[in-house]
């Protein structure tokens, strides 16, 4: 999710996950969001956050963090939010990634909560959010970027997830 310059985070525009939407004008109600030119630029410096919801996910938390660390364009900032876990998902994230943001929320608010309160403490220009249980492929973030190179008039992407079990 792309966070445009003169922005606000307008929880009510896009259901549980909310929506950045200009501040001077109402939301376009097409599917498609037109082009702003206020939108940051997409490309290899772009900023990217990945937020990941986090209760009682400990035994998940290693492999979907060390999926991230694989990565050949790592995220600038990585936000685990934990929604009150009573298992040992912060010593996980410290030891696994000690340079990801803790997020706790002291209880557990479920994952819309979870995601609109890591993407009001991101810094990136974009936000990837990511289940406690995924693990992303190599290349995935990369991959990303070079969609969003391709499509500049997109607001959100999605991946395709992919079960190997």
């Amino acid at each position: 999710m792309r966070r445009p310059a003169g922005s606000e985070w307008i929880p009510e525009m896009a259901g549980t996950l909310g929506q950045y939407a200009p501040r001077t004008r109402s939301w376009p109600t097409a599917d498609r969001v037109p082009y702003n030119p206020a939108m940051p630029r997409v490309g290899a410096m772009a900023q990217i956050t990945v937020i990941i919801p986090n209760y009682n996910g400990a035994r998940h938390l290693q492999p979907c963090l060390a999926s991230l660390a694989r990565q050949t364009r790592p995220p600038e900032e990585v936000i685990v939010v934990d929604n009150g876990s009573a298992d040992a998902s912060r010593e996980v994230l410290r030891a696994v990634a000690p340079e990801a943001v803790w997020l706790p929320q002291g209880r557990n608010l479920g994952f819309a909560a979870a995601v609109n309160a890591g993407v009001r403490a991101a810094r990136g220009d974009w936000v990837a959010v990511l289940n406690n249980d995924t693990e992303v492929a190599d290349g995935w973030l990369d991959g990303c970027v070079a969609g969003m190179k391709r499509h500049p008039e997109a607001a959100f992407l999605a991946c395709r997830v992919l079960d190997h079990q």
